[in-house]
């Protein structure tokens, strides 16, 4: 058998091996889904380490360990895996690592992650972990809105609100704010582990 073969064969192995652990953590069986996953980390599979990073971040099926989680996201954005910046940069933020954090979105949201597209711009706005940058943090936050993340479209009603002397601005944007917690929840319903909710 050729190595290209044999290298094709592999990773077609690995894929169906990534998604019986994913059916396994729909299912809520972490157990199972670490059995599948951790022997995939000797071929750094992207998947193996975000997931068993957010596995320990949570304390689903593993201990609660932070410091492991970090190690699993950094070695995953070491890969270039745009959802592993977004989840190193979360755990570095709510650490109070802000200027690693900011710089984990920064290289999420050059790969187009919509979170990390997001938080970046959300850092940007707020002067978090470097310099108040009010255009590129518009910018950052409208893109990822524009990508259907609803977390960014949900910030940029908040500057909406705060930017509005009109009440009649407040009485949409209450409404908007129904309109987008109604989709947050239908797309939680349908996918607990979507991209377009962190």
């Amino acid at each position: 058998m050729s190595i290209k073969k044999k290298e094709n064969l592999t990773l077609q192995h690995e894929i169906e091996i990534e998604n019986l652990a994913a059916q396994a953590i729909e299912a809520e069986n972490f157990l199972e889904a670490r059995r599948l996953l951790e022997p995939l980390l000797k071929s750094n599979s992207e998947y193996a380490l975000t997931t068993l990073g957010w596995m320990h971040e949570a304390g689903k099926g593993l201990p609660h360990d932070k410091g492991l989680a970090i190690e699993y996201y950094e070695q995953a954005s070491k890969l270039g895996c745009p959802e592993a910046f977004n989840s190193l940069g979360r755990v570095l933020w709510a650490d109070g690592q802000l200027t690693e954090a900011r710089a984990a979105f920064q290289e999420g949201a050059e790969l187009r992650n919509l979170g990390s597209m997001n938080w970046l711009g959300v850092m940007m706005l707020r002067g978090e972990g470097g310099l108040v940058d009010v255009e590129n943090g518009m910018r950052w936050v409208t893109a990822a809105a524009k990508g259907g993340h609803l977390a960014a479209k949900g910030q940029l009603l908040i500057l909406e609100k705060e930017n509005s002397k009109s009440i009649f601005r407040h009485v949409i944007y209450q409404f908007k704010r129904i309109l987008i917690s109604l989709r947050a929840a239908k797309e939680y319903s349908d996918d607990p582990y979507s991209g377009k909710m962190y």
